[in-house]
């Protein structure tokens, strides 16, 4: 009787390299298909929270009913915001201004998210150039200025003026568009704007916790305050609800094709084992162990897939950021975890379902084939 002590799903694995190495490499691609459009997925919606994230305050305040910047125009009087400076419970306030611009020319013209700002709520990393943007300057993405052909020192077309591009950041790009910074006057000057700010950059006096600073301002003024994580949650739920339809669709698509094609590997390499688990079902194999020692390969299998998958995931988390700057990798545990374990199971289900022909086979009919 066998007890299962040699460690048979891993010799049988080994015996034959080449056909697992194709179970591996099967199972591996279905992984970085489903893992890859789950991590371009994430990092979308990560990039568009950029700003908040950066700006580093822990309150973020808007005009009454304004949730988000992406798709919203926001417009705080100027009264409003002076009184909320002055609060008691406010240690700093930075108002910034805030609109979609198309910058460029009718030949070469590039959407962004313009940002007229003073002391917080610049770019956090300079790639070229100097910051805070003088008067008349304007500070750009990389990327941006490379497609509108535009370097340190030259000249811009936004918000209807000719601004000098003072410097160039880097990470300040999305699929969606990317962020320019203006100085708060020049912004003010050039779009003729008398409003106090479109929104507003709070830090809490020390000690005082952030969400209760925003449920008192937005109980004691005519505006919406949220923490910096209710900001970024927004921002990422209406982008979200605007891409459900085609990016949803193609995580569902990606993931039932990477499932079938993992099952589908299985199944393969588990029917071409067949006759090995016929002759130990013969000499006296349980069903009961053969199903487990069936199991184990399966999962041995997506072991190696995953580990593959992950390498060249890797590998694009550096390749395409270096190609397309507005684009990022990112891999979510949550999602690492769910992916694998249904993967895995799908992959014993597909494994056992060839290996259950044996459960009934009659030994001697293996030995006289």
């Amino acid at each position: 009787m066998i007890r299962g002590r040699v460690p048979l799903a891993r010799r049988n694995l080994q015996r034959q390299r080449l056909r697992l190495g194709l179970s591996v490499a099967g199972v591996g691609l279905a992984l970085l298909l489903v893992l890859a459009l789950d991590a371009i997925y994430s990092g979308i919606l990560r990039q568009v929270t950029v700003y908040p994230d950066k700006a580093g305050a822990p309150v973020m305040v808007s005009q009454r009913g304004v949730n988000t910047m992406h798709m919203s125009t926001s417009a705080i009087p100027q009264a409003v915001t002076e009184r909320i400076r002055r609060d008691a419970r406010v240690a700093r306030a930075e108002p910034i201004l805030y609109v979609t611009a198309v910058l460029g020319d009718r030949r070469t013209q590039a959407a962004t998210y313009l940002i007229g700002y003073r002391g917080a709520g610049g770019p956090w990393t300079l790639a070229a150039g100097h910051m805070p943007p003088g008067p008349g300057e304007i500070i750009l993405d990389e990327g941006t200025a490379s497609r509108l052909r535009v370097q340190v020192g030259g000249r811009l077309r936004a918000l209807g003026r000719d601004l000098r591009v003072g410097g160039l950041t880097s990470g300040t790009a999305s699929v969606i568009a990317s962020l320019a910074f203006v100085d708060i006057d020049t912004f003010r000057r050039a779009a003729r704007t008398r409003s106090g700010a479109s929104y507003l950059l709070v830090w809490p006096r020390r000690g005082l916790d952030p969400a209760a600073v925003a449920r008192d301002i937005q109980r004691d003024y005519p505006v919406t305050a949220q923490t910096r994580h209710q900001f970024a949650t927004s921002e990422r739920r209406i982008v979200s609800d605007m891409s459900t339809g085609l990016i949803r669709g193609m995580l569902v698509i990606g993931f039932v094709v990477g499932v079938a094609v993992a099952a589908l590997s299985m199944y393969t390499a588990t029917t071409s084992r067949l006759r090995e688990y016929a002759v130990l079902k013969a000499i006296g194999m349980q069903n009961r162990r053969l199903y487990g020692l069936v199991s184990r390969q399966a999962l041995l299998t997506v072991a190696g897939g995953l580990a593959a998958a992950l390498l060249l995931l890797t590998a694009m988390a550096f390749g395409i950021p270096a190609l397309d700057p507005s684009m990022r990798i990112v891999v979510t545990a949550a999602a690492l975890v769910r992916i694998t374990v249904i993967t895995g199971v799908i992959a014993i289900i597909a494994a056992l379902l060839p290996a259950r022909r044996l459960a009934h086979i009659d030994p001697a009919s293996v030995y006289r084939r």
